[in-house]
C-alpha cells in the first residue's frame, strides 16, 4: 500500500450512528450490522468498514485548495465486526476479523479509475506473484457499499462459499460472480417444452388485455395469477421489491395499508428454467438491493395497494425471445406484456439479461463463439475493490475547490483485503494429503533445518544442524530474516514423526541433516509445495537460498 502512495492510519472501532443516517446506509442496513448502545442510549456501530468515519474526517481537517491532481490514498489494518448469522470454517466467516481498508479521494473520474487500477495492480501484486495463491479477479455487485464499478478476488478452492463463472477460453479474462455474471444463449438452445397457448393461459391473456384497456385494478392480481400456469408454458415470474426504511420487507403477515409508503416494485419474466436474478432489477427499482417477493399474499397487498402514479417496471429477459425455439405461448405473454405496457400510465417495459448466467452459456466477451462457454468455479473471496464515486463525499461536504475557487464533491473508491481470511484461504488452496503448504510470504517459518538419527544434542549431526540454522538466521542469506529459520534438534522423537510433522505444519522448506550427512557430507532440502528434494554440502546453502530469491520463488 505504501508503494502505491498509501498513508497508514487508525480509525476508532465505534461508528456513531448518525453517520450512517448521514450517508444512507443505516436505512438499508441488514441484521449483519453489530451496534450497541452507550449508557445515555446513544447508538453505536462496531464498523464492518469505515466509508463514513473516514469521509467526514477528510472533509472536516483536509484541505484541497486548487490541486487538481488531489489524490489522498489512506489506509489502515485493524478488527472489524460483523453478526454473522452461522459463523463457520474458522477464520473464513467470522464475527470478529482482520482486514485491510484503503480508502481513495481523488478530484476527477480519471484520476479516482487511476487509483482504482493502481490497487487492483497492488493486490494481483500480493495474492499471485508474492503469494502465489490461484487467484481470479471478478466482476461484481456493489451491494450496500455502493457504487457503480466493483471487483472481487477469489482464492480458488472447493469449499468456497462464492459461486463464479469463468470463460473456457485461455484468451479471455471473463468472469464474474453468478450475480454479476451474464451468458450469451448457445444457437442451439431450445426449450424443453415446445407448448402451445393453454386454454387457461388465453384465458388469462384476455383478461390482461381488457383490464389494461379499461384500467381495471384487477390487472396486477391477474398478472401474478399467471404464476398458476408459468412452468408449463414456458415462462416463470418473480416479483422484486426494492428496500425501504419506510416498509418492512421481513414482516411477510403485516397488512399493507393505504397510508403505508410503499416499495418500489419491478415485475420479471423469464424462461421457466432459468432462475430470475434479482440485482438485474436494482436499477429499475432505485433501491441499493432488491428483493424477491415470495409470499402469495403480501405480493397480491402490494399490487392492489399500489398508487397508480407510482412506477412500475415490466422485465423481460431476453431469453424469452431467443432463436425460432421460443414456444408459442411465451410468444403469446411477451405481447401481452408489452400490451399492459402501452395502455398502463407509469408503467414501463425493458428487455434485457434479468436471468441468472450458467454454466455452458456462452461467453459473453470474446470472439469464441458457442466454444467457449462459461465454466462454474467456486471461490474464497479476499478482496475487494470499489469505485464509489461521490456516494459519500456528499452526504458529507468532502469537496475538492478548483482554480475558480468553485467546490466539487471528490471521487471516491474503497478497497480491502481480508488478512485473517486469507491465512484461511491460503491453507484450503495450498495442502495436499500430508498437510499444508504454506505460501514462503505468510508461513510461521520459511525454514526448518531438522536433525534426523542424533542420540543427544552433543552428535555431530546435532551440532551441524544448529550450526545452519543459526548461518541462515544470521541475517546475511538472502529472503532470510531471524525469525525465519526455526530449528527441531529433539532428539528423543522418531525421524518419522517428526519428518511427518514438519509436512503438516507446512514449512516452506526443510534443511534435513542425517545419514546422508555422515556419509556422504551432504544435507537435504525439500520444498514442501512440490515436495522436490535437492542434495547439497552445508556451505552452498546460502547460494541455494539467493538463487530462489532471484528467481522469484522465495
Amino acid at each position: 500500500m505504501a508503494k502505491i502512495g498509501g498513508n497508514r492510519v487508525d480509525l476508532t472501532v465505534l461508528t456513531p450512528n448518525e453517520l450512517w443516517k448521514q450517508s444512507g446506509r443505516w436505512q438499508s442496513r441488514g441484521p449483519e450490522l453489530m451496534t450497541l448502545e452507550d449508557r445515555r442510549e446513544d447508538l453505536l456501530v462496531l464498523g464492518p468498514t469505515h466509508e463514513e468515519s473516514i469521509t467526514s474526517l477528510v472533509a472536516t481537517h483536509y484541505s484541497t485548495a486548487g490541486a487538481a491532481d488531489t489524490s489522498l490514498r489512506l489506509y489502515q489494518i485493524g478488527r472489524k465486526f460483523r453478526d454473522e448469522i452461522r459463523p463457520r470454517f474458522g477464520l473464513l466467516r467470522a464475527r470478529e476479523f482482520i482486514m485491510k481498508d484503503m480508502y481513495s479521494f481523488d478530484a476527477t473520474y480519471d484520476g479516482a479509475l487511476q487509483t482504482y487500477q493502481d490497487v487492483t495492480a497492488a493486490y494481483n501484486a500480493i495474492l499471485i506473484s508474492r503469494l502465489k495463491l490461484p487467484v481470479k479477479r471478478v466482476e461484481a455487485d456493489s451491494g450496500n457499499i455502493g457504487g457503480n464499478l466493483s471487483h472481487e478476488f477469489h482464492v480458488l478452492a472447493d469449499v468456497g462459499e462464492d459461486a463464479i463463472l469463468s470463460c473456457s477460453s485461455a484468451g479471455c479474462d471473463y468472469a464474474a460472480n453468478v450475480e454479476k455474471a451474464e451468458g450469451l444463449l448457445p444457437s442451439n438452445d431450445q426449450l424443453a417444452e415446445q407448448a402451445e397457448v393453454s386454454e387457461e393461459l388465453g384465458a388469462f391473456i384476455t383478461q390482461l388485455e381488457e383490464h389494461a384497456r379499461t384500467g381495471d385494478k384487477r390487472l396486477w392480481q391477474t398478472v401474478m395469477r399467471l404464476q398458476e400456469v408459468a412452468g408449463s408454458q414456458g415462462f416463470s415470474l418473480k416479483l422484486v421489491q426494492e428496500h425501504e426504511e419506510s416498509y418492512d420487507p421481513e414482516a411477510d403477515e403485516k397488512d399493507v395499508n393505504a397510508d403505508d409508503t410503499l416499495p418500489r416494485l419491478a415485475l420479471c419474466f423469464a424462461r421457466h428454467d432459468r432462475e430470475v436474478n434479482e440485482l438485474a432489477a436494482k436499477p429499475f427499482i432505485g433501491g441499493d438491493e432488491g428483493e424477491v417477493i415470495k409470499n402469495n399474499t403480501k405480493i397480491a397487498e402490494l399490487l392492489a395497494k399500489r398508487d397508480p402514479t407510482s412506477e412500475l417496471h415490466l422485465l423481460l429477459d431476453n431469453s424469452l425471445k431467443h432463436g425460432e425455439h421460443v414456444t408459442p405461448a411465451v410468444k403469446a405473454l411477451c405481447a401481452a406484456v408489452e400490451t399492459v405496457s402501452e395502455q398502463q400510465d407509469n408503467t414501463h417495459l425493458a428487455w434485457g439479461h434479468f436471468r441468472l448466467a450458467q454454466a455452458g452459456d456462452c461467453c459473453p466477451r470474446c470472439n469464441g463463439g458457442n466454444s467457449a462457454v462459461l465454466e462454474d468455479k467456486r471461490g474464497i473471496e479476499v478482496g475487494h475493490v470499489f469505485y464509489l464515486g461521490q456516494k459519500y463525499s456528499k452526504p458529507f461536504g468532502a469537496t475538492y475547490t478548483d482554480a475558480k475557487n468553485n467546490k466539487h464533491p471528490l471521487e471516491m473508491g474503497c478497497f480491502g483485503l481480508g488478512v485473517s481470511r486469507l491465512v484461511a484461504a491460503a491453507v484450503e488452496a495450498s495442502h495436499d494429503d500430508h498437510g499444508i503448504a504454506w505460501p514462503t510470504e505468510i508461513a510461521p517459518y520459511k525454514v526448518l533445518v531438522m536433525s534426523i538419527g542424533s542420540k543427544k544434542l552433543e552428535d555431530p549431526v546435532s551440532q551441524t544442524a544448529w550450526q545452519i540454522a543459526s548461518n541462515l538466521a544470521s541475517g546475511k542469506v538472502a529472503g532470510l530474516a531471524r525469525d525465519d529459520v526455526l530449528l527441531d534438534d529433539r532428539w528423543r522423537e522418531s525421524p518419522g514423526s517428526k519428518l511427518a510433522e514438519s509436512e503438516l505444519i507446512g514449512y516452506p522448506y526443510r534443511v534435513v541433516v542425517g545419514k546422508r550427512f555422515t556419509k556422504e557430507g551432504v544435507v537435504e532440502v525439500q520444498t514442501r509445495a512440490s515436495m522436490e528434494k535437492t542434495f547439497l554440502p552445508p556451505d552452498e546453502l546460502p547460494a541455494f537460498f539467493a538463487g530462489l530469491v532471484q528467481a522469484g520463488k522465495f
